[in-house]
């Protein structure tokens, strides 16, 4: 079973495996940026209504703009040991029309029994979203936050520091 893990970047996107033939020049901007069609199936065609996505987006940045003066980290490091499935920043296209919207994170494959949640980070939610899933997001203390969309479960509350990887 496989689960899938966002993360709100606030640094430059990273290189991904993505070929060569999905970066394309964008017109007009000098930079190069990935293209993704995605197709999402009839029942789900209503949860890109911008009533639903502007809704959850707006809970997402009330989450995260509280800021902890504690510091939960140390040092920089990649978070993670998935795969890179989508990077920040790509052009996005639903059922192949324009390419209107961007990706807002990272995507990351990551096998089920891996742990998202590592000591001393506090849980700031921990719930499903309408389009993101199973959602949970961890504080890591000095406005660094890590959003993790589409789980197959969830498995921490919220306002609970994590005593170990879960």
């Amino acid at each position: 079973m496989q689960k899938w893990a966002s993360f709100r970047c606030l640094s430059p996107p990273p290189t991904g495996p993505q070929d060569d033939d999905d970066e394309q020049q964008h017109p007009g901007s000098g930079g190069k940026f990935f293209y993704e069609t995605i197709q999402v199936t009839a029942d789900k065609q209503g949860l890109l209504a911008p009533e639903y996505v502007n809704a959850e987006r707006d809970k997402i940045m009330a989450v995260t703009s509280r800021f902890t003066p504690t510091r939960y980290w140390a040092g920089c490091s990649r978070c993670h040991h998935g795969n890179i499935t989508s990077v920040f920043g790509s052009r996005r296209s639903y059922e192949g029309g324009v390419f209107n919207s961007y990706h807002e994170g990272v995507d990351f494959w990551r096998d089920r029994r891996a742990g998202i949640c590592r000591g001393g980070r506090i849980v700031v939610l921990a719930e499903p979203l309408t389009v993101r899933g199973n959602a949970v997001m961890i504080d890591h203390g000095w406005g660094v936050y890590t959003g993790y969309y589409h789980l197959s479960q969830i498995d921490v509350r919220v306002a609970r520091r994590c005593s170990r990887d879960r």
